[in-house]
């Protein structure tokens, strides 16, 4: 059976953000995806329509594709607002919604004072929306940002000249950590995490991103394992470590109840996010 599409007057503009939330609850759709619920992407469809010059079919058009494809609004129109800033996606990257956002915001505060010339890692980097958020607050920052995918690093290296930071951060093609031992005082990464059994059970919406960007392994913790050895080895003396397991959480919990892990809590909502100093991990691996 075909699906319902949408009907907006356009002798009526005034009424388009009501018959858009409408349309979008009557059809179960999933948010998460740097947006909140119906309201929020009614509302982003309509200040992406003015400040680009969309006309009114152009916004007919994404209502629609958005419900019977169920691709992510972000992917429909190219871009997702993430710490505060704008940045350009594709299908190549996962859509930036991690709450590390907040933290940038916030300084790092209380975990972390960064200073000028500290030097700084992006592991499994995607779109770079994290690397990129630090060095535009942060404009003395060494940054570096790293990802397995090709696909990942063009599009960040794209986003990081859009933003004007081209020139303070350097993305590497490679698994994880480059091969230079460098130290840091920062180690920050969303990796995959979502245990491999579970990804078909994901709404319809996740399926339009990387599947390696949520593959995990059997536990969520392939990743994370070689992440965390890499950075005992990786951090200064006064680092730390931010890392998000998501889902995975009770079984990060369940596997290293020996090291001192903080769980963070979030204003505007997240969970799954915890910070570990250079001293917690040298003591669990002492």
């Amino acid at each position: 059976m075909e699906q319902q599409r949408i009907i907006l007057s356009e002798e009526r503009p005034e009424d388009w953000f009501d018959l858009i939330i409408d349309y979008f609850n009557s059809h179960e759709l999933y948010y998460g995806h740097g947006t909140i619920n119906a309201d929020h992407e009614a509302s982003i469809i309509l200040n992406w329509a003015s400040e680009h010059s969309k006309n009114y079919q152009a916004i007919v058009n994404v209502c629609n594709e958005r419900v019977i494809s169920r691709k992510p609004l972000a992917y429909l129109l190219g871009e997702i607002e993430f710490a505060s800033l704008l940045f350009a996606i594709s299908p190549d990257t996962i859509i930036p919604r991690s709450p590390i956002g907040e933290l940038i915001e916030d300084d790092f505060q209380p975990w972390l004072n960064l200073e000028k010339n500290d030097r700084v890692i992006d592991l499994c980097t995607g779109s770079g929306c994290i690397a990129i958020a630090i060095a535009k607050y942060y404009k003395d920052l060494q940054v570096i940002g790293t990802d397995i995918s090709e696909q990942a690093i063009r599009q960040a290296e794209k986003n990081a000249i859009a933003h004007g930071v081209g020139e303070q951060i350097n993305f590497i093609h490679c698994d994880l950590y480059p091969p230079k031992e460098a130290r840091f005082k920062l180690i920050i990464s969303n990796p995959p995490y979502v245990p491999s059994a579970h990804i078909e059970d994901l709404p319809k919406e996740y399926r339009w991103e990387p599947h390696m960007a949520f593959d995990g392994g059997a536990d969520g913790l392939d990743i994370i394992h070689r992440l965390i050895n890499g950075a005992s080895e990786r951090l200064r003396d006064d680092g730390i470590l931010i890392l998000e397991v998501g889902e995975s959480q009770l079984a990060f919990e369940n596997y290293y109840k020996k090291l001192e892990t903080i769980w963070l809590e979030f204003t505007n909502g997240g969970e799954g996010v915890c910070v570990i100093t250079a001293q917690a991990l040298k003591d669990y691996f002492s």
